[in-house]
């Protein structure tokens, strides 16, 4: 896109963007008390903003905007239930979310946001540890390209190697840079990363060591397999030679303790990678006595750079990259720079708009079905005076005229008809075209 179309592209945006927020807030602010005016006014500030978006391709209409608002609702809901904490935090998070998935450096779907903090409670059920990890959860998200689930995965191994406030920022931004010095990207490694870290913690090793261990060895692995895929299924296969017994004993005969001589504790699996290759090599020993033919391709490049140079630098190397946030903060700042993700930005910013707008008559319409609920037949009751006061189903408005008709859904219980009036005088509604009827309707 050259700058000329650029900058008219964004000047008409801008201006029709404001414009529209600050009609919809207008019209926001003149919402009355009932749930029918609610909606109504929330209708058209809606669409009048959703229109100015669709310049862009990101038209929004009403429907679109409730749709988004209730299930999100639903989604935060099952959050806190999964979680078990109160709806006030869980209202909070959703503030929260929206907040780091429009921040500058950031700019990110909500959605994604949404996926990541679903992977991390189904698996941990640690509303802490994601409250305190968002603006991390979003600059994964944004610097790597990853899927929110599989950065929620991650993250929830994270969390079981225990590490705190501050770690979880500096572990990514590790994992980052060595994939930035070798081949198995970050990217890659959010996707994969479950198995190999459950491979690795399994020896017992955790924390953000443990992490740079792990990173260390699997770049150089990648460096001698054929994908990424492969190198993670090499690395667990070598992780169950390492913590067989037997085979720890094999590796003993050949100079290779496994386990420190004094704790006991699982030797870093970058030290035991180098030293089994030097060993096996100064004893003309063949791999092949001790490990399976999978867990051997994990050894292939070291045993290559070992008869090249005469020495195994490489592992060292990885091992001593040690990032502590700066590198993942500039790759999201830089992709938040994008064409898409400053249209994903305004789309969240008319999203939260949506959100804030439409949360409080969808609530009180929501109390209004939970009361219906109690007696299927005044639903249906409810239906049947509406139909006949909206004159038939070509006269079918969405909005306020069915807010309106639960709306008077106390009067339908006392016995009168101010129900049907009801629905029949909300004529501000848009109407809606039913394209997908039925054969013969």
């Amino acid at each position: 896109m050259s700058d000329v179309i650029r900058a008219g592209v964004l000047l008409t945006l801008r201006d029709q963007f404001s414009t529209g927020m600050r009609n919809a807030g207008g019209a926001a602010g003149q919402f009355g008390t009932s749930v029918t005016g609610a909606m109504d006014s929330a209708n058209r500030a809606i669409s009048r903003v959703g229109g100015a978006l669709a310049t862009l391709g990101l038209g929004f209409g009403a429907g679109a905007a409730v749709n988004h608002v209730v299930a999100l609702e639903a989604r935060i809901t099952r959050l806190g239930t999964q979680a078990n904490v109160s709806q006030e935090r869980v209202k909070e998070l959703s503030d929260r979310i929206y907040e780091v998935s429009q921040a500058p450096d950031i700019k990110i779907e909500s959605s994604e946001m949404l996926d990541a903090i679903d992977a991390i409670i189904e698996r941990t059920g640690d509303l802490d540890f994601v409250e305190n990890n968002l603006r991390s959860i979003g600059l994964a998200i944004q610097a790597t390209g990853a899927a929110g689930s599989d950065i929620g995965g991650l993250l929830a191994e994270f969390q079981k190697m225990g590490l705190g406030v501050g770690e979880v920022t500096a572990a990514i931004d590790t994992l980052a840079l060595q994939g930035k010095n070798g081949a198995f990207t970050m990217e890659h490694l959010a996707g994969l990363g479950p198995r190999v870290i459950s491979a690795y913690t399994a020896t017992g090793r955790t924390g953000l060591p443990a992490l740079r261990e792990m990173g260390a060895a699997l770049q150089v692995i990648r460096m001698g397999t054929g994908s990424s895929e492969m190198a993670a299924t090499a690395f667990e296969a070598m992780m169950r030679t390492l913590r067989d017994p037997k085979k720890q004993e094999d590796l003993k005969a050949m100079g290779v303790d496994v386990r420190d001589t004094l704790t006991d504790e699982f030797r870093p699996i970058h030290e035991l990678m180098e030293e089994i290759v030097v060993k096996s090599s100064e004893a003309g020993i063949e791999l092949s006595t001790v490990f399976e033919a999978e867990a051997i391709r994990a050894f292939n490049f070291a045993v290559g750079r070992f008869k090249d140079t005469g020495s195994i630098d490489v592992f060292r190397r990885f091992f001593a990259m040690i990032g502590e946030g700066a590198t993942i903060t500039e790759d999201s700042a830089r992709n938040a720079q994008t064409m898409q993700a400053n249209l994903a930005l305004l789309r969240e910013g008319f999203l939260r708009f949506a959100d804030r707008r439409l949360t409080e008559p969808i609530e009180n319409l929501a109390e209004a079905f939970n009361e219906f609920s109690e007696d299927p037949e005044q639903l249906q009751r409810a239906f049947d005076i509406a139909l006949a006061g909206l004159g038939g189903i070509a006269a079918l408005r969405v909005g306020s005229s069915v807010i309106g008709l639960l709306a008077g859904w106390k009067s339908l219980r006392s016995g009168s008809a101010a129900l049907g009036a009801s629905a029949a005088a909300s004529g501000a509604a848009q109407p809606v075209f039913v394209t997908n009827w039925p054969a013969g309707c």
